[in-house]
């Protein structure tokens, strides 16, 4: 397996997983703080802050243009776990590559995560210079190889 491909996927992996988890401390702090006008303006802060945070993570990781959107959702419990990120094959062509990952399909029990299941999602990367960079993840596939999920996004 390429190295540089695996340090690109993990450390994308880690980096969104510390954003989703700051993310849902700072929306534990707005359902606490809410009503209270001076909280709220220091939490208005926060969220820009994350903002940013996630722009440089997709600086750092992806192509130029990848943006995160406005759109961009957190999960809870965190979509992206390192615990549960297994690189199982990559497959490289022309300063391209593919890379599928199993990853767990986590969710809230009585108040612990827990795993429900697990998927394997297509990365697809592309080579910039002497750097691999994430272009998006598109298919998200049960173990049984059924398509779940099909579209561009990371």
């Amino acid at each position: 397996m390429n190295n540089s491909i695996v340090q690109v996927l993990t450390a994308f992996c880690t980096s969104m997983y510390i954003w989703e988890t700051a993310c849902m401390a700072t929306s534990h702090l707005e359902e606490r703080w809410s009503g209270d006008e001076a909280l709220c303006d220091r939490l208005e802060i926060l969220l820009d802050m994350q903002e940013d945070w996630l722009r440089g993570i997709y600086r750092k990781f992806c192509l130029p243009d990848i943006d995160p959107g406005e759109d961009m959702t957190i999960g809870d419990p965190p979509e992206y776990d390192p615990e549960h990120f297994e690189i199982q094959k990559i497959a490289e062509e022309s300063g391209a590559a593919t890379a599928e990952v199993r990853q767990a399909l986590l969710h809230r029990k009585q108040g612990r995560i827990a795993v429900r299941g697990h998927e394997v999602i297509e990365y697809h990367l592309r080579q910039v210079g002497s750097e691999w960079r994430l272009e998006n993840r598109r298919t998200h596939y049960d173990l049984a190889g059924n398509v779940v999920q099909d579209h561009d996004s990371l």
